[in-house]
């Protein structure tokens, strides 16, 4: 059975707002929503993936604090770290990303009700860190 791929994410909270993006890249998680992150290369580790892709998507630079979540589903590895960062001000790469923005848990929940999620983590890693 060959190994999951691995994918990290980070978590970043402001004022009881977590910073929720909505997938553009990736033809099959078009307009779902999720966290800053993605796909762990050759050689980094998950950390540094989540600090890159954090950095490449939304602009900020992002230090990965502890893991709220590191579930394996069928082939993929999801891990999501609490994210610190000194500016909030994020601006999106229009070329992965349509959207981002600052949702509370509530309006994080209507999207899993409206099956908008990218997974079940997304939700499972804020409840975890509230």
């Amino acid at each position: 059975m060959p190994e999951p791929k691995t994918l990290a994410f980070v978590l970043i909270e402001n004022n009881r707002r977590y910073l929720i993006v909505q997938e553009k890249r990736n033809p099959k998680l078009r307009g779902l929503y999720g966290l800053p992150g993605g796909k762990v290369d050759t050689g980094e580790s998950p950390y540094q993936a989540a600090v890159r892709e954090t950095s490449e998507e939304v602009g900020l630079k992002v230090v990965p604090g502890d893991i709220l979540i590191d579930v394996t589903e069928t082939s993929r590895r999801y891990i999501i770290y609490r994210g610190q960062t000194a500016d909030y001000n994020f601006k999106i790469n229009r070329t992965d990303l349509m959207a981002a923005d600052w949702l509370t848990l509530d309006e994080v929940k209507t999207l899993k009700v409206n099956q908008k999620l990218r997974g079940d983590w997304v939700l499972d890693a804020i409840i975890k860190a509230a």
